[in-house]
C-alpha cells in the first residue's frame, strides 16, 4: 500500500523546520519558508543558552 500525496504534504509542513521536511517540501513544488515557523527556535533553545552562559564556576566560591 502507497502513501498518499495528501499524507506527504501534511507531514512535510508539520515538520518543515527539519531538512527532511523542507526536502519533501520542495519536491511537491511548495515552499519551505511559508511552513517554517521561527518561533520554534527560540522555543527550543530558551533553556539552552541559560545553560551554557558563563555565570562563573560552582568551584570559584570555595577558597
Amino acid at each position: 500500500r502507497m502513501v498518499s500525496l495528501d499524507y506527504i504534504r501534511r507531514s512535510a509542513k508539520r515538520n518543515a523546520a527539519h531538512s527532511v521536511g523542507r526536502a519533501f517540501l520542495r519536491a511537491l513544488g511548495l515552499d519551505p519558508a511559508r511552513y517554517t515557523a521561527r518561533s520554534w527556535e527560540h522555543e527550543a533553545y530558551a533553556g539552552l543558552r541559560s545553560c551554557m552562559a558563563n555565570h562563573g564556576s560552582p568551584m570559584d566560591g570555595r577558597r
